[in-house]
């Protein structure tokens, strides 16, 4: 198995927790006790979310959370009861799913490849010994074959019932740690037919072959399921996106999260009016016809889509993570958007000239000519780490076209304030940029700090 590497979601881990655990109880409990606490993990990460919920000053959560635990075991149909308002959307609940899974997942591999490599070993040993010392050799080795069992039956299981499962499992190369395994494991039981004991374990139901098979089986039934594509029509029906969603093992992005909808709400096709407190604030709408636009962190590119569709000129949907700059581009296809819209990889350390490392592009991607600007440029939770916030004001000043009608509109949930509030100084210090903040809806499913927020950037006239 490859050397484990640090999860891209795995650095967002410390961000959405505390918004996870410190804002609603109740409303914690609801996304995360179906999704997260029924995985029955020991990993670390469910040690500290358990934790930090026993910490917390909101008995009655705590309370909830011992009596989900209890009912590990319960069935599902809770779920049909549920608020499923949000359902359709990411958000916490599902990526602390994902990053378990991809935990258990990754044990279980290790336990298969471990003990495929242990069984190499003792094939030489073996082929030194007298018969009997084989089969002496073999009694002692019932607690590993357990611990080997156990792992695939698990995976299996997991893989079959839980499309997250699947997925990491991909990721995790499954595919080809089982296929090794079973070749070993078939080998040795060819070298050994005229064994009794062997002849035995083999005619079995639960051999281990059998669970090989069955757990590439798996693996292969949740290749081929249909891509996960999803079409939401916006602006009372008038603009119509298909989205592939991937993994969100492959960035926070592989899925779609619900600052993306609102944000693609907000744009259309002709000038929005201006608000009455602010004659210098376009208002609500923007208006994308016949203008450039750029998409920051497009993940599913659900904006940018809804922008070509509503008649701009050029857009361009950018990203970081290869998987995401694939699936983008499949969706261009499949929105029939081949003239207008293409997909661009963008660094935005080497973008906000705070990285003097000279990064490239993945395979068949093209990076963001340097000096490209656009009339329009969007972005929905583009704010998770800390750096972000001294990064986009610079790629965003050195991205936004000159034109006084230029802009750019950020949108998402407010999961840490102090990162929102840097956010804004530093585009304050931008010479030439003004931005405003103006609430725009509330979390239905978890209580962010002030709910949803978007952040309207423009040149300043001097």
């Amino acid at each position: 198995m490859p050397e484990k590497t640090f999860r891209s979601e795995e650095r967002y881990f410390f961000f959405f927790l505390p918004s996870i655990i410190y804002r609603d109880g109740q409303s914690v409990l609801e996304s995360l006790g179906k999704k997260f606490v029924r995985k029955r993990t020991t990993s670390l990460c469910n040690f500290f979310v358990v934790l930090f919920l026993s910490l917390s000053p909101r008995p009655a959560a705590v309370s909830s959370l011992n009596e989900k635990m209890r009912n590990f075991d319960d069935d599902d149909e809770d779920d049909d009861d549920s608020d499923d308002s949000e359902g359709e959307f990411a958000d916490e609940g599902d990526w602390y799913a994902s990053l378990i899974a991809g935990e258990r997942v990754g044990e279980w591999l290790d336990v298969i490849e471990e003990e495929t490599k242990q069984q190499r070993s003792n094939d030489d040993e073996e082929k030194e010994e007298e018969e009997e010392g084989r089969r002496n050799r073999r009694r002692t080795k019932n607690d590993d074959d357990k611990r080997f069992r156990s792992a695939i039956e698990q995976l299996t299981k997991h893989v079959e019932e839980d499309e997250v499962y699947g997925e990491e499992a991909e990721v995790a190369e499954a595919e080809r740690i089982l296929s090794e395994a079973l070749a070993k494991v078939s080998l040795t039981t060819n070298i050994d037919d005229d064994d009794e004991e062997i002849e035995k374990e083999t005619s079995s139901s639960s051999s281990v072959r059998k669970l090989l098979r069955q757990s590439l089986e798996a693996i292969e039934t949740h290749r081929k399921r249909k891509k996960n594509v999803k079409t939401y029509a916006m602006k009372n029906g008038r603009v119509e996106v298909s989205i592939l969603e991937t993994k969100l093992s492959n960035g926070v992005g592989g899925k779609l999260w619900k600052a993306a909808l609102l944000l693609a709400e907000q744009l259309d096709d002709k000038e929005g009016e201006p608000k009455d407190d602010d004659d210098d604030d376009d208002g609500v709408i923007i208006d994308v016809k016949d203008k450039t636009v750029l998409e920051l962190g497009a993940g599913v590119g659900l904006v940018g889509f809804a922008a070509a569709k509503l008649g701009a000129k050029e857009v361009v949907l950018s990203d970081f993570e290869a998987p995401l700059l694939e699936a983008l581009a499949e969706s261009v296809e499949r929105n029939g958007s081949e003239k207008t819209t293409k997909v661009r990889w963008l660094d935005w350390r080497a973008d906000g000239a705070s990285n003097t490392e000279k990064t490239e592009p993945p395979d068949a991607f093209l990076a963001l000519e340097k000096e490209d600007t656009y009339d329009i440029i969007l972005g929905s939770d583009c704010l998770y780490e800390s750096h972000h916030a001294t990064l986009l004001p610079k790629v965003i000043n050195k991205r936004l076209s000159s034109s006084p009608n230029a802009r750019c509109r950020l949108l998402g949930a407010v999961r840490n304030r102090e990162m929102l509030d840097q956010l804004i100084e530093n585009f304050r210090k931008c010479e030439n940029l003004r931005a405003t903040e103006t609430s725009v809806a509330k979390s239905e499913r978890l209580n962010y700090d002030g709910g949803y927020v978007r952040v309207d950037i423009k040149r300043k006239s001097f």
